[in-house]
């Protein structure tokens, strides 16, 4: 009885997020707990407003490298309130958003292609700025941005 009981706590633990993680077969060894799969200072970007809705994390980039090697990949999809959001750490500047807008439609080509259950929770996807926001809202390239629904912010606060 107390194996049955372990079993079934574990299984009533997993989340949406984390099973659509380890069902995908690209990503699946790439699920850790919280925000540890971002890359060192990068955490401190998430403000999460329920830390204990914060359902793990996985860096897509990593562990899709080798089968994408020359593609502009996204880096991370985070599970929050049993929902995926994915969120790309990148410089903002104007000669990046080609880079960025590509690197959208490899995401989004990936979650059709490879990743369904993960797309079928996809909250949002968010480019988050590092250092400085250097576009001009004036510009055709932060006008492309906005069509695109990917404006940078300094931060991704999950409510």
């Amino acid at each position: 009885m107390k194996k049955t009981k372990s079993k079934n706590k574990e299984q009533a633990e997993t989340t949406p997020f984390e099973k659509a993680v380890r069902d995908c077969p690209e990503i699946s060894n790439g699920f850790r707990s919280g925000l540890s799969a971002l890359k060192k200072g990068e955490a401190s970007k998430i403000k999460a407003k329920d830390t204990k809705l914060l359902h793990g994390s996985v860096d897509i980039d990593k562990e899709t490298s080798a089968l994408y090697p020359d593609d502009a990949r996204w880096d991370y999809a985070i599970g929050y309130d049993s929902l995926a959001y994915f969120v790309e750490i990148h410089p903002a500047f104007t000669s990046e958003v080609k880079t960025m807008l590509n690197k959208k439609a490899w995401l989004e080509n990936w979650l059709s292609a490879q990743a369904e259950d993960l797309n079928r929770i996809r909250k949002s996807v968010h480019w988050i700025f590092t250092e400085k926001f250097a576009i001009l809202k004036n510009s055709p390239q932060y006008r492309q941005l906005v069509q695109k629904g990917l404006v940078p912010t300094a931060e991704l606060k999950l409510q």
